[in-house]
């Protein structure tokens, strides 16, 4: 294949450069090699050959980090779709043969007024393959896509506007985004670049974007459009034409200079002209365009962009990791609100590598609330969390980082022996929590005395949990009781903790239920337990004061009808593998997978080989 062939003599004459003493040109050649993959169009994971000769190049490049710092940016760790991306129109967009349409005189003639009356900020160029890029965008079942993109504009019109001002660059460029992403911040291509301005991890890191297992500010709109201006910006002080700019941009600056040293001379229109750029970058340029064109002026072509709040938030300090649904939670908004203001938060989990971490809440939320997560210890915060093993990771330093014994870390993930060797990429669970059946449960801050029935009264360090757990009351009865809107407690605050029976209530059948216990593990649904006991779930939710809202945790006592004990069990790992599915998973363990997706906090249905799924009892 040209694309392997092209890839290794890059490779090769980059080695021969640092050789030579050029560690600068050498890096060229090197990055050029490994970008010729990604740019390539082919699903580089999908075919074993390419795969094969991409993971050959990587490894032997990592002896050049010390000597090529960019190398060192190279990894594999985050660069997969998330859960819920959707696919980037881009490929489909440029990848295909367009018949030529005839040019409509009428249009031709708008866009040349609209030329001499300086309309437009970017240099805009008029023929046969921009006219067809507007017909194919305005027509059939691309107008509906074009339509859901000019309407998630709306909302991010300003930020850009005001962003592409400060940065010096035409307000124009931003309707590349229609060609890009369609202006999803989850959008995801098969060259592995994701967000709104499709970066791939390398040059998002480049740019000062991070992206890992936590976070990937690809996603960010705000943080990636200004790494997308910063780009821009370096791409044009190179090139000096945005049409070679634009083609940079989707083909790779290594590409297109190669191009250049050989056509000094030839624009980018005569480059393409004698087909020196691949096809999918030819036609990139009329895409884009046909995108500003239309982006400009989107009623001349029938579009009515529905009216949108814009894109508007306020950052606040809380302390990390810090689980989304506490802070939504604590300030009354819905969890969804949350995660659309921070959408690079991958894991509904804010990261733990920092003691605080910047979140961007609703411009009318109140935060008065949020103070008191910095009272609260993490494992209050947090019930579990994964932890991809780096080089360097042992589960001293694990339990150390997080502050969970090594029996703890063991015991949860099945590990065997004395000194279990990890590997890299291995994804553990981490208990932050007294859950784990086996480990010795660590000291919780608040005092451990049991609390008499009557009124309590909220001493530093309390948290909900604590105190259901030293009373024997159910948080939800707590919550109840008080009319708690969260889980956060003030200081000094009366809670009515008496020792009343739950009235009596009838379940489904109609019969009352009748004591029993159950103790829960960690990944139980309500409804799991249901099933598990052969009770229905209105009875067992009836038998406990509680609703199909309430939450449970690990380690509450459940009565249950019947008069049935279930003893608890250690919980059950699953290590995914290539190939596995969420439903075949499910009937290999006789369960569901509403329970499997609630156990591991899935959105969506898309496994990576090595991740570690709970299974619910």
């Amino acid at each position: 294949m040209s694309l392997l062939l092209e890839a290794r003599e890059a490779f090769q004459l980059g080695e021969l450069y640092l050789d030579l003493g050029d560690p600068f040109q050498a890096e060229e050649e090197f990055l050029y090699a490994l970008e010729s993959f990604f740019y390539s169009g082919i699903p580089v994971e999908e075919n074993e050959l390419v795969f094969a000769v991409f993971e050959e190049l990587l490894a032997r490049s990592t002896a050049y980090q010390e000597q090529l710092p960019t190398i060192a940016l190279w990894s594999a760790n985050g660069d997969y779709p998330d859960a819920d991306s959707e696919t980037s129109p881009i490929e489909e967009m440029v990848d295909g043969n367009l018949i030529p349409t005839a040019i409509d005189p009428a249009i031709e003639h708008l866009i040349e007024d609209d030329i001499l009356n300086r309309k437009y900020d970017f240099p805009i160029y008029i023929n046969k393959q921009v006219i067809t890029y507007i017909h194919y965008l305005t027509t059939g079942k691309k107008r509906e896509r074009v339509a859901l993109g000019l309407d998630r504009l709306v909302r991010y019109r300003e930020l850009f506007t005001r962003i592409f001002q400060e940065e010096g660059l035409p307000v124009d460029l931003m309707y590349f985004g229609l060609v890009e992403s369609n202006y999803s911040t989850r959008a995801y291509s098969r060259a592995k670049a994701k967000g709104i301005w499709q970066f791939i991890s390398w040059t998002g890191r480049k740019y000062g974007l991070r992206v890992d297992w936590w976070v990937d500010e690809r996603s960010d709109p705000e943080k990636s459009t200004r790494a997308a201006c910063r780009y821009l910006k370096n791409l044009y002080a190179q090139f000096e034409d945005w049409y070679l700019v634009l083609a940079a941009y989707n083909s790779g600056e290594g590409r297109v200079g190669r191009t250049l040293k050989r056509y000094p001379n030839l624009d980018y229109w005569e480059i393409c002209e004698r087909r020196q750029l691949p096809r999918e970058t030819r036609n990139y340029v009329p895409a884009i365009l046909a995108a500003i064109i239309i982006g400009k002026d989107p009623q001349r072509f029938g579009f009515s962009p529905q009216k949108a709040e814009p894109y508007r938030y306020r950052t606040v300090d809380i302390p990390s990791p810090t689980d989304l649904q506490i802070v939504a939670e604590a300030l009354a908004v819905p969890l969804e609100s949350l995660q659309e203001l921070n959408p690079a938060l991958r894991r509904r989990v804010t990261p733990p590598d920092t003691e605080t971490y910047d979140l961007r809440i609703p411009v009318q939320a109140g935060e008065e609330k949020l103070a008191d997560l910095f009272a609260l210890p993490m494992k209050d915060r947090l019930k579990w969390i994964q932890h991809p093993v780096r080089a360097g990771d042992n589960l001293w330093k694990i339990s150390r980082q997080y502050g969970v014994s090594i029996a703890a870390i063991k015991s949860y993930n099945s590990l065997p022996g004395r000194n279990p060797i990890l590997r890299i990429g291995q994804v553990l669970l981490v208990p932050l929590s007294n859950i784990s059946p086996s480990a010795t449960p660590y000291a919780d801050d608040a005092p451990s005395q049991p609390i008499r029935p009557g009124t309590y009264t909220v001493q530093r360090g309390d948290t909900l949990w604590g105190i259901s757990r030293r009373s024997g009351i159910p948080v939800s009865v707590i919550q109840q009781r008080n009319a708690l809107e969260s889980s956060l407690l003030r200081v000094g605050m009366k809670l009515d903790l008496a020792d009343r029976p739950a009235p009596a209530s009838q379940g489904t059948t109609g019969r009352s239920a009748t004591a029993g216990s159950y103790t829960v593990l960690r990944g139980d649904t309500l409804w799991g337990i249901s099933r598990k006991l052969g009770a229905s779930l209105d009875q067992l939710l009836a038998s406990n004061g509680l609703s199909r809202q309430s939450r449970i945790y690990a380690g509450q006592r459940l009565t249950v009808p019947g008069g049935m004990t279930t003893a608890a069990a250690a919980p059950r790992v699953h290590v995914v593998r290539r190939g596995d599915t969420l439903y075949g998973i499910a009937r290999r363990y006789n369960t569901d997978i509403s329970s499997l997706k609630s156990a591991n906090r899935l959105t969506g249905s898309t496994l990576h080989p090595g991740e570690r799924l709970i299974i619910p009892n």
